[in-house]
């Protein structure tokens, strides 16, 4: 459904330059492994964080060179964004923002060497991360997109052509609160291509309807997690919504289990209604409380709800009082 976009350095077609976009690829590079100790990967979205987190394990030295100030700066919000970088540099990891790529220095068809607007970083392979498009272009003209060539879809996976359906990286999702929208996950492809091969086989009064997308999604680097579902606040404010927003670091589990942490919680909400617009969660075990807040999201609960609602309680999981009654209870 979706193609890397290549960098138009010179030398990205180099024999030791790489995206993480294909099987075959991957296996090239997990073949090559052993022979490279330096590596640089240029992006800092999902496939690049999550790529330099695998290297950092296997004791690679990794560097990520991103143009944007902050990792991830389109799903999450600073909060999140500035631990995102912490977590990488614990692990290792050299994390170059504002730094700009300006050329690839080849030697017998393999790059050596990344020079940047600030540094030469020493390269023994380079991974290409800096996003994706839509692979529409056959449908230009005929079917109607967002900007970025993605194929819109109804709530039924169906087209702007009736009968035509689409899912998948390609095509757009109908999103809970900001409508039409490209969100190339594995996820989405799942639950429409499950919900179109329903619908072609039945009546279109018995056609089963998505939901709406929330965006949620999780990312792990070493024993950090960070998770959002909804809205983040750059969406919230570009769409005039209503919100306050709140922001706890509340204690993963109770304090006599070993390894108590903090975890970082924040929650967007209306101001008047206190209904649950979205959530961005950080730290060890933090993970676990996305799932809750995705159904309170999608329930339309609101935060003097949560504050309250009985979840389970067991001390090796969290306290008496969970971190999202605890983050939800701040709510003003």
């Amino acid at each position: 459904g979706t193609k890397a976009v290549i960098s138009d350095l010179q030398g990205v077609d180099a024999d030791n330059v790489y995206t993480i976009t294909r099987l075959k690829d991957v296996k090239k590079m997990k073949e090559r492994l052993n022979q490279y100790e330096n590596i640089v990967i240029i992006g800092g979205g999902f496939i690049g964080i999550e790529t330099a987190e695998q290297l950092a394990q296997l004791n690679k030295k990794v560097h990520i060179v991103l143009s944007s100030g902050e990792l991830m700066r389109r799903i999450y919000d600073v909060e999140v964004t500035d631990k995102l970088k912490e977590a990488l540099e614990d692990m290792g990891v050299q994390v170059n923002l504002n730094t700009n790529a300006k050329q690839l220095v080849v030697k017998d068809n393999n790059v050596v060497e990344v020079i940047t607007d600030h540094q030469s970083i020493k390269a023994d392979a380079v991974v290409i991360a800096i996003g994706f498009i839509p692979v529409t272009d056959l449908f230009k003209g005929q079917l109607e997109m967002l900007e970025n060539g993605a194929i819109i879809t109804d709530s039924y996976g169906q087209t702007s052509i009736e009968g035509v359906f689409s899912a998948g990286d390609c095509a757009s999702v109908k999103h809970k609160f900001t409508g039409d929208k490209w969100i190339p996950q594995a996820t989405y492809a799942n639950k429409m291509g499950r919900l179109i091969g329903t619908n072609i086989v039945k009546d279109k009064k018995d056609w089963i309807a998505f939901g709406g997308a929330l965006g949620s999604s999780l990312i792990k680097i070493g024993e950090m997690d960070a998770g959002i579902t909804g809205v983040n606040e750059k969406e919230a404010l570009s769409l005039n919504m209503n919100i306050a927003t709140t922001t706890v670091y509340t204690n993963n589990h109770s304090n006599y289990i070993p390894n108590q942490e903090k975890i970082m919680i924040k929650l967007f909400y209306d101001k008047e209604t206190f209904v649950l617009y979205g959530a961005q969660v950080f730290g060890k075990e933090a993970g676990l409380r996305l799932h809750a807040l995705t159904v309170a999201v999608s329930a339309g609960v609101t935060t003097k709800e949560l504050g309250f609602m009985d979840f389970a309680y067991a001390p090796p999981y969290n306290s008496t009082w969970e971190a999202i009654n605890v983050a939800a209870n701040t709510a003003k």
